[in-house]
């Protein structure tokens, strides 16, 4: 993300630069800048051309818009976020935003994984499905999924079922050794 804002020699410590990038029109730019503003201090100025980012860029510059606002403590974007979330193209975003969401306590994209799972390339909502750990409070097992999830699959996607199982286990104070 470093290189586009290199490119175009802004400075990542100048929440103006970073600013004036996030609201450009090229994306590898405005998602970089997106990016970067969550290791500058949190300002009003900051969060609302995030929110703003947020609310009109790209899937890509909206994805991470929404990760610096929840990097800065900002959640105004998650009731946005989960509306959207239906609606995302990029299946890879509509994962990582879910996942981002879940890391927020707002389980919406929970449907995101569960469809992403039953795929033939199921590894990347496995290994997001320790984030929604919280969920078994709203009555979803997550436990007896991602173990009915590790007897259908492929022998090369056992080991990292089985790594978001044991996370997931140690997360709700499971024993492991099962």
């Amino acid at each position: 993300m470093m290189r586009a804002l290199e490119e175009a020699r802004v400075d990542t410590k100048s929440q103006a630069e970073l600013i004036a990038a996030l609201r450009s029109s090229d994306e590898r730019l405005a998602f970089s800048a997106a990016y970067w503003l969550a290791y500058l201090p949190r300002t009003a100025t900051s969060e609302r051309a995030l929110e703003e980012a947020f609310e009109t860029g790209s899937e890509n510059v909206s994805y991470w818009s929404a990760y610096s606002l929840a990097s800065l403590g900002n959640n105004q974007w998650m009731p946005l976020a989960a509306l959207r979330l239906a609606a995302m193209q990029r299946e890879n975003l509509q994962l990582a935003m879910a996942s981002l969401l879940a890391s927020q306590g707002n389980f919406a994209g929970w449907f995101v994984v569960q469809r992403q799972s039953q795929t033939k390339y199921p590894l990347d909502a496995v290994v997001a499905a320790p984030r929604f750990v919280k969920m078994q409070n709203n009555g979803v097992d997550l436990v007896r999924i991602l173990e009915s999830l590790l007897l259908v699959a492929e022998e090369a996607q056992r080991p990292d079922i089985q790594w978001s199982l044991t996370v997931t286990r140690k997360l709700l104070a499971l024993p492991t050794d099962r």
